[in-house]
């Protein structure tokens, strides 16, 4: 089956899609996985949270459905192997990746959710219709792994809506790219950055503080540092946004991303002269530009 035609199409899309990325972009191949190496793949979850109870409860679900459609019939199993393969690969990479974000597990749910429904049995018109009732209702359990709890952005969005000019230009200094680019289309502002966070500076800096690093990533670390505030210096004095938004938190834990960025001598004075701190709501600082 590998020698097909779509197997050949498949290995051509592939190939075309990595070449095309390297001679495009070739920063993807060199400068910025030696980045994530230092700034951000060492930032991981404890292993606990990879078989807390919802996790077994996700397994437990989809083997239960792999009972129910599959049973013990050697030849229904045949054809879900594919499929439980492609959970257990993409179950790997979401634990490999550490992170624990919904959108990580998505391969994992998918593919766990296609190999009952996809199975013979399940699609045979013999199927019992109670039994593909109680498949699709389980079928929730797995999915419900996906959900994300949205952060609750009420109280920012009334203070910049009372203060701020309409349609603001809007730019954060946080670790958490979630607070900024949901607020500024709730806003239906423009976001006045790059990047959507200091997600690197962030890892960078806390590798810096609590890991012993070598030379080379020692360096690599304070570059990526410097590398970020330069931008918010850039971005600050160029783009000059209505609202800057300074977080408290840095990975869960407080952190004064103020003094973070006071450290460039340039973001200072531009904090003093052009922005005045008008509120603080929901663990946030919101400067408003004079």
């Amino acid at each position: 089956p590998l020698l097909g035609l779509e197997g050949w199409l498949a290995a051509a899309i592939v190939m075309a899609y990595f070449g095309t990325s390297f001679l495009v972009f070739p920063d993807y191949f060199t400068v910025y996985p030696r980045w994530a190496a230092v700034a951000y793949l060492p930032l991981r979850m404890a292993p606990s949270f990879f078989y807390a109870v919802p996790v077994l409860s996700v397994f437990a679900a989809i083997a239960f459905l792999l009972h129910l459609t599959c049973g013990r019939n050697p030849a229904q199993w045949a054809g879900a192997t594919p499929w439980i393969l492609a959970a257990l690969g993409g179950f790997l990479s979401y634990v490999l990746q550490g992170k624990g974000f919904p959108y990580m597990r998505l391969p994992a749910v998918a593919f766990a959710v296609l190999a009952p429904l996809l199975s013979p049995a399940f699609l045979s018109y013999a199927f019992p219709r109670a039994s593909r009732g109680a498949v699709l209702a389980l079928c929730l359990v797995p999915t419900q792994w996906l959900l994300v709890t949205p952060i609750n952005l009420d109280g920012l969005q009334k203070v910049i809506r009372a203060m701020a000019p309409a349609h603001p230009k809007m730019l954060a200094v946080s670790s958490n790219g979630s607070i900024g680019q949901p607020l500024v289309r709730l806003l239906d502002g423009e976001w006045a950055s790059i990047a959507g966070s200091q997600l690197l500076a962030a890892g960078a800096d806390f590798r810096l503080e609590y890991d012993v690093l070598n030379a080379e990533d020692h360096a690599m670390a304070t570059q990526i540092v410097k590398m970020e505030r330069d931008r918010l210096r850039d971005e600050l004095q160029q783009r000059r946004p209505d609202v800057l938004l300074i977080d408290n938190m840095r990975f869960g834990r407080g952190y004064n991303w103020e003094a973070w960025a006071r450290v460039d001598p340039a973001i200072d004075r531009e904090l003093n002269k052009n922005y005045r701190l008008t509120a603080h709501t929901q663990g946030i600082a919101v400067w408003l530009r004079r």
